[in-house]
């Protein structure tokens, strides 16, 4: 849909999937989430929330806030 377009959330980025973006995707667990694990690991645990996925973070939401919004940004 947006293929080459801009989003009008990020004005002067064009949507575009290539081989490094292929790549950076694909490698993020092995080369990135160790270093955010650590960074949330060295913080107060009372106030870092971490959910295994987006259908634990939708109940939680709703338990919290009383809401039926499903919070999905990829949709």
């Amino acid at each position: 849909e947006y293929k080459g377009k801009e989003r009008k959330e990020i004005p002067g980025c064009k949507e575009k999937i290539d081989l490094k973006f292929i790549k950076f995707t694909l490698n993020w667990n092995k080369s990135k989430r160790q270093k955010i694990v650590d960074i949330l690991d060295g913080l107060d645990q009372e106030k870092v929330l971490r959910f295994k996925n987006r259908k634990k973070l939708n109940k939680w939401y709703k338990e919290n806030f009383n809401d039926d919004v499903k919070l999905d940004y990829l949709k």
